[in-house]
């Protein structure tokens, strides 16, 4: 084989277990957070909704996988991104709901 050749292969190699990891721990990363969020009393209700998401990027990657051109991917992080902008929005409700009540507490002078 050529030297290109086999730098070319080797790079292919590197950037697929690459991608592999990557994948598997961002899958990984919403059962987690599902859990996290069952654990917490004030965001069980984001529970459910976090199982959905991971199940259907799960279904995505592994469903769409065979029609090719990693269609089954780009679904699957398209889910599990609109999932992150949630989870983001709901944290941002939290802060916000933080900065109120110390503000209702803070002290009047």
């Amino acid at each position: 084989m050529p030297a290109a050749t086999t730098g070319h292969v080797r790079h292919a190699t590197a950037h697929q277990v690459e991608s592999l990891i990557t994948v598997s721990g961002l899958l990984v990363a919403v059962f987690v957070l599902a859990r996290a969020f069952g654990k917490t009393e004030r965001r069980q209700h984001m529970r459910v909704p976090t199982l959905i998401a991971g199940l259907a990027t799960v279904a995505a990657i592994i469903g769409l996988s065979f029609v090719g051109g990693g269609l089954g991917t780009r679904v699957g992080l398209t889910v599990w991104f609109a999932r992150v902008a949630l989870v983001s929005y709901q944290l941002f409700r939290v802060v916000q709901e933080g900065e109120r009540g110390a503000a209702s507490r803070a002290p009047v002078g």
